[in-house]
């Protein structure tokens, strides 16, 4: 098969330059099953065959034992009242928009509109600055 400008290939009408190419793969492939034991053999088998012989270089004997570094919890963990104190709000509460923090969201006294947190407007701006409805904006 022949590529073409974008890399794909195109079927060809020559079945005898096919032919030769695919009797090259096969000797190709040949050859190199023959060749493999004597380049690659050394990959067959177990594992422990092919560390065998180095296992004392891999293996460091003044390494420490895993089990023994690991961390134990601590035992009696110790409250966070001990570390963190809450000062109490200052009141009384800033009746601002503002001042809307966390939990004081709740309280209506603090909500930042009169109608709603969505409320959509009554008026919109063509209304308000009279211009006429059929001008393109």
């Amino acid at each position: 098969m022949a590529a073409n400008d974008f890399g794909r290939e195109l079927p060809t009408n020559n079945q005898v330059a096919e032919d030769q190419i695919w009797r090259t793969h096969c000797i190709s492939e040949e050859r190199s099953k023959k060749v493999f034991q004597s380049k690659w053999g050394f990959l067959q088998g177990p594992l422990s065959k092919f560390v065998e012989d180095e296992l004392d270089k891999l293996v460091d004997p003044n390494r420490p034992d895993w089990r023994t570094m690991v961390q134990k919890p601590a035992e009696d963990p110790v409250p966070l009242s001990k570390y963190i104190h809450v000062q109490p709000s200052p009141q009384p509460f800033p009746k601002t928009t503002a001042g809307m923090i966390g939990w004081r969201a709740v309280d209506p006294r603090n909500w930042p509109d009169r109608y709603g947190r969505y409320y959509p407007g009554r008026d919109d701006i063509v209304k308000q600055l009279n211009w006429p409805r059929d001008v393109p904006m």
